[in-house]
């Protein structure tokens, strides 16, 4: 699976083990148990900003008969989600900078320095996107089918600015 994700050449990939595990694999014969073998799972968590090719990765795993797939979230790298923050920050300082000012205005004062700034971020967690049982049961059957369109949507970024000026 791991060679067959690479070479989808995908940007900015990154492929991990997140889990391994091995167990017997028992029947009873003639009262008694008799090993069989042993059931193998391996989870590899697949990181890519190529959004629009993530159906590839699936369809990927149903040619390799892979059985369980899900667990599909999109989220913002930090660098953006950084940059984005710092853009909200400076909007809603300007913005409680004109309101401060707007209020002062009509008690006839001016507004002076800023004695205290609070943040507080409100960051829901990004959800899992849920295959439909018809993906699926495809997918666990191996179909050739066409590889699903992912769709990113938007990612809400709420924080809260409190911010305490002085009147002069």
């Amino acid at each position: 699976m791991k060679a067959n994700v690479r070479r989808l050449n995908l940007e900015n990939l990154e492929l991990k083990t997140v889990e391994y595990s091995v167990q017997e694999v028992r029947e009873w014969e003639k009262d008694r148990s008799v090993l069989k073998g042993f059931r193998v799972r391996m989870g590899l968590y697949v990181s890519t900003s190529t959004i629009d090719r993530a159906g590839e990765i699936i369809s990927a795993a149903a040619r390799e008969e892979i059985k369980d797939m899900g667990q599909l979230q999109t989220y913002l790298s930090d660098e953006l989600a950084l940059k984005e923050h710092m853009e909200c920050l400076k909007s809603a300082a300007e913005n409680a900078r004109a309101k401060a000012e707007r209020l002062a205005a009509a008690l006839n004062a001016k507004v002076g320095d800023a004695i205290n700034v609070n943040e507080s971020v409100n960051e829901p967690p990004p959800r899992p996107i849920p295959m439909s049982r018809g993906e699926m049961a495809m997918a666990a059957e191996g179909r050739n089918v066409a590889p699903p369109k992912v769709e990113p949507g938007r990612r809400e970024l709420s924080l809260t600015v409190n911010v305490t000026f002085a009147l002069k």
